[in-house]
């Protein structure tokens, strides 16, 4: 029993991935922001999700690894501005714009 609710549940979440990304990709074409849907974030939550409905444990962790190393740049990068008001890299003051 503990084995199918296991299974239940990982095909639940690779589905919610792959259909939360597929939605986040259709959203930007909406928006006419047609440049979102190449952001990797989005393809790497269909990837991940395809990864865990495949059980590909090199698949899941190569997409959180290249997702999770720029996003640790980009926190540095906001949560600097956001506490100096100084631009240190760029990439977050996208963010701060008026």
């Amino acid at each position: 029993m503990k084995e199918k609710t296991k299974k239940i549940t990982l095909t639940a979440i690779g589905i919610f991935f792959i259909t939360f990304g597929i939605f986040a990709m259709d959203f930007s074409i909406y928006r006419s922001n047609w440049g979102w849907v190449l952001w990797l974030c989005y393809w790497g939550m269909i990837i991940i999700g395809f990864g865990i409905l495949t059980k590909n444990s090199y698949l899941i962790l190569s997409q959180l690894n290249m997702l999770a190393i720029p996003l640790i740049f980009w926190n540095i990068d906001f949560f600097y501005f956001l506490i100096k008001k100084k631009v240190f890299g760029e990439s977050a003051t996208i963010f701060f714009r008026k």
